[in-house]
């Protein structure tokens, strides 16, 4: 009997079936990955806080798998790296949150760049923080899409000039976008809008709202609820407001946002196949509670570092509702989503964390125990900037049951949770012991020290380059300086830029005192008016009057007579490709010299 076409066809589609050669298409989940600045552990109704009621935190927490001893880096800077590439901050370049040592290395694969190789639409809304220039930038490291507020925060010198969370422009893959109302409700609609374009999916949306980060700006009506008596508070406040009242109304505000995405998950039938995450960066700055902790953001001791971890995802087969007491870190959850997600790496990586799928999935997976976790930054050690990290400063090292802080202070951190008692003397081996642990890692980090992560200059992927205050690196020892109020103050701070020249040619450098969006004068007196999240600086602006600017990058150093009531000074240059500093100065006639605050550099065809 004579077969048919069809029949043939039908015999060999079975057979490359049963031999592998035809496989079913992987369905990968969405992931949402929820980060909030400067919230602890005890910040949540969830784990405990008195006052506090967060009932959409809550609910990620009772639908997913809670982690009740996951640790982060004290500041956020180091945190963002190390959760970007699942490898210790200091490793990637990032020991401190400004200076030019919170760039992340060029050559570090983050987590956007690895969903974007399998597929993924990647999507950044809030906070960055690992530097806002080529290459640095998120839109530069694997997300198609980044919103974002500048590079390190409300009132930093590299945001927008006036920025307080109301009405405030933000960047849109670099170029600055205008908004109105609230900034955390501007970042949340983006995503939402995000999702709903690529809700066919897969997506990856890294969600870094910079609340609960002073200053404490909110809408009066989330003020009201925690002090009644304030019948009409002021939306802005001193950049160092204490009131605890606002601190409570913006979790309230976090929380509300964080509603907002589940809803819109709900309501699109997104849930059930979404990975949901969320932490936070580093501990508490709360002045009230601390779930019990010693300790609050900046500290090596517990409240510095351990904060929540929910990770939810319905379809995915999660112990859903479990508490997680193992030690784990940030550093963890992108070889987890790796694997959760069945993602393919073209190029290996070195992780430092680990996968974190048994714990979620296996009611007794077996975890390492003796893993160790260490964490340590320059930020924090006495005697100005440090441009690397002291050996052993501001240091602990962590296992399960201890806690070893600034090498000679040992805690047992099962029996002694508020680390009230140094038992160091009565346990000299085990003191021993995580010392040695921390010379391995040292010795395995030190070379990472060394390196300089540099901002590209005349690259074509960004025809102008934007240096401010916040990246300029002091020497060694020296003041550093962050803030529009530094700025404001005038600092007699010089520093260099490190920067690579992307090719050969002619580069333009715009030397100033305020940035370009303010356009004002070298020896304007400009504070920041009425629109400012810290009030105090409009009295606290300094005017300056310098008659010289100086620039140095490489061979070249030209010093030129100037009119301060100019508002930039010009500088044309060849520059050879390859690395170089840049330093510059403003010189008055008595010789007191600072840098320019703002440089802005283009390359001229």
């Amino acid at each position: 009997m004579k077969k048919s076409l069809t029949y043939y066809l039908f015999i060999t589609l079975n057979f490359l079936a049963i031999f592998g050669c035809f496989q079913p298409e992987i369905k990968h989940p969405n992931v949402i990955l929820i980060m909030t600045d400067d919230q602890g552990y005890g910040d949540m109704s969830v784990n405990g806080h008195p006052v506090l009621q967060t009932p959409n935190m809550d609910r990620i927490a009772q639908e997913g798998v809670r982690f009740s001893n996951f640790h982060v880096d004290p500041y956020c800077a180091p945190t963002r790296a190390s959760l970007m590439t699942g490898r210790y901050a200091i490793r990637t370049g990032v020991w401190h949150t400004y200076g030019g040592r919170n760039w992340l290395f060029e050559d570090e694969i983050t987590m956007a760049e690895i969903f974007k190789d399998n597929g993924y639409a990647t999507g950044h809304f809030g906070k960055w923080h690992l530097g806002d220039n080529y290459p640095f930038a998120p839109h530069f490291r694997g997300f198609d899409v980044s919103f974002a507020l500048g590079n390190s925060g409300i009132g930093a010198s590299d945001d927008y000039w006036n920025n307080d969370r109301f009405d405030d422009t933000y960047f849109l893959n670099g170029e600055p976008v205008k908004t109105s109302g609230f900034g955390t409700d501007r970042f949340v609609d983006y995503t939402l809008d995000f999702i709903k374009k690529n809700k066919e999916g897969p997506f990856f949306v890294y969600l870094a709202m910079n609340i609960v980060h002073r200053p404490w700006n909110i809408p009066p009506e989330y003020v009201q609820k925690y002090d009644p008596l304030q019948k009409n508070p002021p939306k802005t406040v001193p950049y160092r407001n204490s009131d605890m009242a606002r601190f409570y109304g913006t979790i309230d505000k976090i929380d509300e946002q964080i509603g907002r995405v589940l809803n819109y998950l709900d309501d699109h039938q997104l849930s059930d196949n979404t990975i949901v995450v969320f932490l936070t960066d580093n501990g508490t700055v709360s002045t009230e509670y601390n779930a019990g902790m010693r300790g609050r953001k900046a500290s090596p001791y517990e409240g510095g570092h351990r904060v929540p971890l929910f990770i939810r995802w319905p379809d995915g087969k999660l112990l859903a509702g479990k508490t997680n007491n193992q030690l784990t870190t940030h550093m963890d959850l992108l070889p987890t989503l790796i694997d959760l997600c069945k993602l393919h790496q073209q190029k290996e990586i070195a992780f430092d964390g680990i996968n974190l799928e048994p714990l979620l999935r296996e009611s007794k997976a077996v975890w390492p125990e003796d893993r160790i976790f260490i964490t340590q930054m320059a930020q924090g050690v006495p005697g100005g900037y440090h441009l690397s990290p002291p050996k052993w400063g501001n240091s602990v090292v962590l296992t399960q049951k201890w806690r070893l802080v600034k090498k000679d202070e040992l805690y047992n951190i099962q029996k002694d949770p508020g680390q009230e008692s140094n038992i160091a003397d009565q346990n000299p081996q085990i003191v021993k012991k995580l010392q040695d642990n921390y010379e391995k890692y040292w010795a395995d980090i030190l070379p990472s020290t060394e390196k300089i992560a540099r901002i590209s200059i005349g690259h074509p992927d960004q025809p102008l380059t934007k240096l401010a205050l916040a990246g300029l690196t002091p020497p060694q020892g020296q003041r550093a300086e962050w803030s529009q109020d530094g700025a404001a103050r005038a600092p007699e701070i010089n520093g260099k830029w490190p920067l690579y020249v992307a090719a050969e040619g002619k580069c333009e450098f715009e030397l100033r005192r305020w940035p370009g969006e303010l356009n004002q004068p070298i020896n304007a007196f400009k504070g920041l008016g009425n629109k400012a999240p810290i009030s105090e600086f409009k009295k606290d602006a300094v005017q300056i009057n310098p008659v010289k600017a100086r620039l140095k990058i490489g061979p070249h150093d030209i010093t030129k007579i100037i009119d301060s009531a100019e508002v930039a000074v010009f500088f044309t240059i060849d520059l050879n490709q390859g690395p170089t500093d840049l330093s510059t100065w403003f010189i008055d006639e008595d010789g007191t010299a600072r840098s320019a605050y703002w440089v802005y550099i283009k390359r001229i065809n």
